[in-house]
């Protein structure tokens, strides 16, 4: 009883990596990206994360946009994500 137990937590273990790798693949997109001077082979990418902006808090959307914008200038990347916590939950009464 044990084995098949076993077994069967391993069988099904496998099924379901096997569906995340192809959903994963799936859902997936190819973009190509090139440098504003084709001579470079290096292509910038920014992250940006995690940014948690607030209605508690406007101006730090204001000092972000100005920050950004003139880094941005500066870098000239060919691709920026945005990743992570976009908006920010303040919870006053914890303090």
């Amino acid at each position: 009883m044990r084995i098949k137990i076993t077994f069967i937590s391993i069988l099904l273990l496998l099924v379901l990596f096997h569906t995340y790798r192809c959903e994963k693949v799936k859902n997936s997109e190819v973009i190509e990206l090139k440098s504003e001077n084709d001579d470079e082979d290096v292509v910038w990418i920014v992250q940006l994360s995690d940014l948690h902006f607030s209605v508690h808090y406007p101006q730090r959307a204001v000092e972000f946009r100005n920050f950004v914008a003139e880094t941005l200038a500066m870098i000239k990347p060919a691709l920026v994500l945005i990743t992570g916590d976009l908006t920010g939950m303040e919870y006053y009464f914890i303090f």
